[in-house]
């Protein structure tokens, strides 16, 4: 059966069962024919030197713009990743946001790269990534590569990466103002200036304040027992963007902080990147410790510079080099008492700087129908020594429309100061033997897209070695990291997208073999669900009217059931002004994730448990 046709039948199923059946009464063949030309038309940049196409990138990538998440009820740029298939953004014990891509995650985002237009941003003791700090409408789109990153990715790729895109249309300022339940308070804005032919400047801010549910933890402490303590959960955000476009000169400027309350109390300042956090009953009950970095913090720092050469031979063949070299500086981290935080009482991390240099070469050939990728990228890094990294691809064009993809790439990823120097006796402890990890992934990849229809499905088997692992030491009576991770896993997904005049659809499935299962060479896989799922839809009732919704799926996973979640959306147009209703987990589903920073924690890490309404209004000017 031509694949044309069996696409048009997925569409029609999909018309005929969803939650507009005027739109399903409509003759199909029309509205193929419309001249939409967006999902052939989609680039990514974030797998290659320039943009290409999702069907051609030598990557498995997902993109999704921000405008079409919206309509769908989705606000934040958590629930945005979380949208994406193999990927789980949840409420970490701390109070943040843990991204886990393929099963692989880290409570404070070690294992994920995280870019900004492109430009690595990760905080140089933890690695925390940014993901409460960019404002919301100064977002174009996402970009996430799942598997290990490229040879233009260097540490902390070792689970994938993902790009957050900005806005470059002159032509569309906006202001969005919400309120909402639990006192949510949000304004965000996006604003451009041209100057001249050559000159572009654009500003972008969000402050956003918003008091969560009192939720209760429990905990065991020795010689005590039980403990059961409620959390007022809170968030606090400030952000602000700065970009200069030139005819050759680009600068981005960022700066945001930003405060979560989970079970403690955490805020980080990304000015100079520095992460301060409370912790409540540390040792016993109304014990409480806050964490911070001696003075301000100013020796919090990274600071990448290199270069890259990229020569073209002819038109099928284009050679890459590139150099870089990274300094991680590291401030001096201290404990205080919580009610006397002039009172130090112990240092937990001591200043230190680490360098990594990196090598890296790319060939990328096409002839006739096939185009090859082959390259590597060499690290040296001080503390964890040399590591070469390959990267190869085959990938076949059947016709306009679709391809078929043989991928290889493996990620590196050094342990951060906090795996290796922290010193928290009975609570958590560095390990200084630490050597990098290592993730390879091989994928098998079919795609199609059409002037309105984008369809892929892929399968992959991912190996780790050394892979490096957070959990309790008896000997050490602390948690502590280790490089006990040699495992295999192997898993499927699918990612569907189609947009007629009046609709869009999009719907995706992740599959992971291994997943929610005990094993001893892979403990961390009881934390992974087998399958996950999102979809969401779009449609445009009138004019000035439209209505969305999405859907979440999570998996049955470390003794917590599975859950799924709703949310809706509805927006109306007036000139320029949107009105904007939304709401999130509309059907008040408790939702429990497993407590990543310990294996042997069955403290479970609680997201939102009733639904949150949001109302707003956006001026386009």
């Amino acid at each position: 059966m031509p694949v044309t046709r069996i696409i048009t039948l997925i569409a029609k199923l999909l018309l005929f069962i969803g939650a507009f059946p005027a739109v399903a009464a409509k003759d199909l063949n029309d509205l193929l024919e419309l001249d939409l030309e967006q999902l052939l038309k989609i680039k990514v940049s974030v797998a290659s030197v320039g943009s290409e196409s999702i069907k051609d990138t030598p990557a498995i990538v997902s993109r999704y713009e921000r405008s079409d998440l919206e309509k769908m009820g989705i606000s934040n740029l958590r629930d945005m990743f979380n949208f994406v298939p193999g990927v789980i953004v949840q409420h970490a014990i701390t109070g943040m946001a843990a991204v886990q891509i393929r099963g692989i995650d880290e409570a404070f985002n070690q294992k994920v790269l995280f870019l900004l237009d492109g430009i690595p941003y990760h905080q140089p003791s933890h690695s925390l990534i940014p993901l409460d700090g960019i404002p919301w409408e100064s977002i174009s789109h996402i970009e996430v590569i799942r598997g290990p990153g490229t040879v233009f990715h260097g540490t902390q790729a070792s689970g994938g990466v993902i790009n957050v895109i900005t806005r470059e249309n002159p032509a569309k300022d906006t202001l969005l103002a919400k309120t909402g339940s639990h006192q949510l308070r949000e304004a965000s804005g996006y604003f451009s200036e041209k100057w001249g032919e050559a000159h572009q400047f654009y500003l972008g801010g969000e402050v956003r304040r918003q008091e969560h549910e009192t939720v209760a933890y429990e905990a065991n402490f020795p010689d005590i027992g039980l403990v059961v303590d409620d959390i007022d959960r809170k968030q606090e955000k400030d952000s602000l963007i700065f970009k200069y476009s030139g005819e050759n000169t680009n600068v981005l400027a960022h700066a945001f902080s930003d405060k979560n309350v989970g079970i403690n109390d955490a805020y980080a300042d990304y000015n100079f990147y520095t992460f301060d956090f409370k912790i409540d009953n540390l040792f016993a009950p109304g014990s409480n410790a806050l964490v911070k970095k001696e003075g301000r913090g100013e020796e919090d720092f990274r600071l990448r510079v290199g270069t890259e050469m990229n020569y073209r031979h002819s038109e099928q063949a284009l050679w890459t080099l590139g150099l870089e070299h990274e300094a991680r500086s590291l401030d001096r981290y201290n404990l205080y008492n919580a009610e006397q935080p002039d009172s130090e009482l112990a240092t937990l991390i001591d200043k230190n700087k680490t360098d990594e240099l990196s090598v890296y070469s790319q060939i990328d050939f096409t002839a006739g129908k096939w185009h090859y990728i082959l390259g590597g990228r060499y690290t040296a890094h001080e503390q964890s020594g040399n590591q070469l990294s390959p990267r190869l691809g085959v990938i076949y064009s059947y016709n306009r429309n679709q391809t078929f993809k043989a991928l290889y790439s493996t990620g590196y990823n050094a342990p951060n100061p906090v795996q290796t120097d922290i010193n928290l006796s009975g609570d958590v402890v560095g390990n200084q033997d630490l050597t990098a990890e290592t993730v390879s992934s091989f994928d098998l990849a079919y795609s199609y897209t059409d002037s309105n229809l984008l369809f892929i499905a892929n399968i992959y088997k991912m190996e780790a070695e050394d892979f490096i692992i957070r959990r309790y030491s008896e000997p050490l009576d602390s948690v502590s990291f280790f490089n006990e991770g040699v495992y295999t896993r192997e898993g499927a997904e699918l990612d569907f997208q189609i947009a007629f005049s009046d609709l869009k659809i999009f719907s995706n499935l992740a599959y992971m073999k291994q997943g929610n299962t005990i094993t001893s060479s892979d403990p961390d896989a009881y934390r992974i669900p087998k399958v996950t799922s999102s979809s969401g839809l779009t449609y445009k009732v009138t004019d000035s009217h439209s209505i969305g919704t999405n859907m979440s799926f999570i998996g049955e996973r470390s003794g917590l059931g599975a859950y799924t979640v709703f949310g809706f959306n509805y927006t109306a147009t007036y000139g320029r002004l949107d009105v904007i209703a939304n709401i999130d987990n509309a059907f008040n589903k408790k939702i429990k994730n497993p407590n990543n920073t310990s294996q042997n924690s069955t403290l479970a890490a609680l997201g939102n448990v009733e639904a949150i309404y949001q109302l707003g209004i956006r001026l386009r000017f």
